[in-house]
């Protein structure tokens, strides 16, 4: 299964048609609950994403995420780039 910001949004839309936002309905999960919706989240990212893509479906740009990461921008260029980081 491959977890896109596409489905994120079709998700969300689905909820609101619901009248909650997906933000207001992750509010509503117990902390144990969001807990295991995180742990899985990570690891479908994890699995399908490169670093470009979950960049992107951050909305971050390589000079932010460079900065969260404190590197230049050079370096995540590079990092993205690279295939042995691919699955």
């Amino acid at each position: 299964m491959k977890v896109t910001k596409q489905a994120f949004a079709a998700v969300e839309g689905w909820l609101r048609t619901m009248g909650k936002t997906l933000e207001e309905k992750l509010q509503d999960l117990s902390p144990e609950r969001c807990r295991r919706v995180d742990e899985q989240a990570v690891a479908l990212i994890a699995e399908e994403l490169s670093l470009r893509d979950l960049r992107k479906a951050l909305n971050m740009t390589q000079e932010q995420l460079a900065e969260s990461l404190q590197i230049k921008q050079e370096g995540v260029s590079r990092l993205e780039q690279r295939t042995d980081l691919l699955w």
